[in-house]
């Protein structure tokens, strides 16, 4: 899936997609498969699929990790792979937060 704008990513999280995390600022989590939970118009909560009882699932009372997506700025759009950086920095430092593709699973 071409992915285009923060706008359609946002849009797309509210359909509770599969995510595969293919970059961390934690090296541990690359390849992590996570089920989105909830999304609100500045970014998405995530859980490990089928892992409810992991810390990361856990978080949030049970919403999971939040990944915030705050602006278009700390984005990188390359072709089915998003990439955010922390929003706390100027875009020009991006200092990788994640990076992740949409699984298209229904």
């Amino acid at each position: 899936m071409q992915l285009e704008s923060r706008r359609q990513i946002l849009r797309i999280m509210q359909e509770n997609p599969k995510i595969e995390i293919t970059a961390h600022r934690h090296p541990e989590y690359v390849g992590q498969l996570r089920r989105i939970t909830m999304s609100n118009s500045d970014g998405f909560y995530s859980v490990i699929d089928g892992q409810l009882e992991h810390e990361v699932s856990r978080r949030n009372r049970g919403k999971g990790s939040y990944t915030g997506i705050w602006s278009s700025r700390h984005l990188l759009l390359e072709g089915d792979t998003c990439t955010v950086f922390n929003h706390r920095k100027e875009p020009e430092e991006k200092e990788l937060l994640l990076a992740f593709r949409i699984i298209d699973d229904k």
